[in-house]
């Protein structure tokens, strides 16, 4: 809101202008303060946060850091659209249900940290319309498999990290949904022995892919021959049973030279 002082200003102002060209000057003048006292506002209004959370800018975005509260559920902002990073690290949550953000209105989050959140069921809609998300971290957590359907829509994903969660295996039906803009994902340590044909048949630009410190045993080639712009594939740690299956395998690694390691 416009201060009473500035506001009695810019009045005598205008009745002092007799001129046309400088009325409309006057008048520009007044959007202009307008829009800027609307812009503090807001910036006012968008500092207010739940009392377990500290809401600020960081390297240009509009961050909540709520980690290592006892939390039990996204937290309620006041303005919730104008949060773009959420850090929720630390946190009980147990499980993210349909649409968890749409529904306490965090539909602009474009970073989402919930590593060691204690998660161990993700329904399949909870990311559900956040277009806009570019990193979600769901590492450290008690995922033991993967809904299909889960990530559908999230488009713009650049990095996903699923590590350090007892994932045995993921359902026939489940593929990585098309996210043409994924380009690391990372499922290292965990419990899976083997990959769908086209668990990542719609990841053909994703470019790090990490399945190190896993149990398997052999892989078929044939499960990333889809990835076209795979560089690296990180496989140390794996009870490998070298025999003649895996043979086929590690030559196409090596032809690829797929170990180069590359850190984005």
């Amino acid at each position: 809101m416009m201060a009473p002082g500035n506001t009695t200003i810019l009045a005598a102002i205008w009745k002092g202008s007799s001129n046309h060209r400088h009325r409309c000057k006057v008048i520009v003048a007044i959007c202009l303060w307008l829009i800027m006292a609307s812009v503090s506002g807001e910036g006012e209004d968008w500092s207010k946060c739940p009392r377990e959370c500290r809401c600020k800018w960081i390297s240009g975005k509009r961050t909540a850091e709520c980690q290592n509260n006892r939390l039990s559920s996204l937290p309620k902002f006041p303005m919730p659209d104008k949060i773009q990073v959420l850090h929720m690290n630390g946190n009980p949550l147990s499980m993210l249900p349909d649409k968890a953000f749409v529904k306490t209105g965090l539909i602009n989050v474009q970073k989402a940290y919930l590593s060691n959140c204690s998660l161990t069921e993700v329904h399949p809609g909870a990311f559900s319309e956040l277009v806009i998300l570019i990193e979600l971290d769901l590492s450290n957590n008690e995922l033991k498999s993967l809904h299909p359907g889960t990530f559908e829509g999230n488009i713009r994903i650049r990095k996903l990290w699923l590590t350090n969660n007892p994932i045995r295996s993921l359902p026939r039906a489940f593929i990585f949904p098309d996210m043409p803009h994924l380009r690391i994902l990372d499922l290292s340590h965990g419990f899976l022995t083997r990959l769908g044909r086209s668990l990542f048949s719609r990841l053909q630009y994703l470019e790090v892919l990490h399945l190190n410190h896993n149990r398997f045993h052999r892989l078929d080639k044939r499960a990333f021959i889809p990835v076209k712009s795979l560089k690296s594939l990180t496989l140390e740690g794996n009870p490998w049973h070298c025999d003649c299956r895996l043979q086929d395998f590690w030559k196409w690694v090596m032809i690829n030279t797929l170990f180069n390691k590359v850190y984005l």
